[in-house]
């Protein structure tokens, strides 16, 4: 990999990661905002692909609790890692809005509870062992609400990817990942 391409990453050479609950390096949203850096997608903006596949670069447990707060709305989304998958397509004017409206109620503890974190997150080998008071505070623990709400705030427009861009059929595939 060339040092432009490690540029494009935003990866600074000598430096390790670390992974740990509270977003310092959220694994797959740091792999997903390298890969939105190196197709040359904006920190600002949310790409659709055909109006149902919607990328947040943030990883699979974001993603989740934010689908399951899209459920309580009554719209089925599946949550992947890079993206989010929606069962029928979304009027874009009103996408950004119902996202934004869904990140701000994301911290709810109740909904950060009903998470299946232990699928999603390596919680340790003991954490069945736990009390269920000290289970739950584990499962809130990994949801970084400070994360999430710095990201939708960052977020101002829906960009609609093409077939003609040049990373459209590679986008086709990370939405399956």
């Amino acid at each position: 990999m060339t040092e432009e391409n490690l540029e494009k990453l935003n990866y600074q050479i000598g430096s390790d990661p670390t992974y740990n609950n509270k977003g310092y390096f959220g694994y797959t949203s740091e792999v997903g905002r390298g890969i939105a850096n190196y197709c040359e997608f904006e920190d600002s903006e949310l790409l659709s692909l055909d109006s149902q596949t919607i990328f947040t670069w943030i990883g699979k447990l974001h993603n989740t609790a934010i689908a399951n707060n899209l459920k309580l709305l009554g719209i089925n989304a599946t949550p992947k890692s890079f993206c989010l998958q929606f069962d029928g397509r979304l009027d874009p004017g009103e996408t950004l809005n119902v996202l934004q409206n869904v990140c701000s109620s994301v911290a709810d503890v109740a909904v950060a509870e009903s998470l299946p974190i232990e699928a999603l997150a390596d919680c340790g080998a003991h954490h069945r062992c736990l009390s269920d008071e000290a289970q739950q505070q584990s499962r809130h623990d990994w949801i970084d609400m400070d994360f999430v709400t710095d990201w939708i705030n960052r977020i101002d427009k829906l960009t609609p990817v093409l077939e003609s861009n040049r990373f459209f059929d590679d986008l086709k595939l990370l939405a399956e990942v």
